[in-house]
């Protein structure tokens, strides 16, 4: 998988604003039709930033095994406190499971 390239700043807000959401397990996600986009954000209630950025690390390389990220959507996802604390594979079955939600839901929304 290449690297995930990220959203605009305007992107990321019209994201935030008239995309489709789900969110469950400390993880928020956002969809909207696009170029296959991934953008990340994390809470700083979630402390230092070391541990906001293996936050991160952690959710992107579980994108990247589940191969659930779909190449004519954008994405934004939002990282809280208990996702971050949750072991590896239970959080990427969270995230797995957000994106099935989400992209069955984002494939019948009209195109940006």
């Amino acid at each position: 998988m290449a690297r995930l390239a990220g959203p605009s700043k305007a992107r990321f807000e019209q994201l935030f604003r008239e995309g489709l959401g789900e969110a469950g397990g400390g993880l928020r996600v956002r969809c909207l039709s696009g170029r296959g986009l991934v953008g990340l954000a994390v809470s700083r209630s979630l402390g230092s930033q070391p541990r906001r950025n293996r936050a991160r690390r952690r959710l992107r390389e579980a994108l990247r095994l589940s191969g659930a990220l779909r190449t004519d959507a954008d994405y934004v996802f939002v990282i809280g406190e208990g996702f971050a604390s949750l072991p590896f594979d239970e959080l990427r079955r969270t995230a797995e499971e957000l994106l099935r939600r989400l992209n069955a839901r984002c494939a019948d929304s009209p195109s940006s």
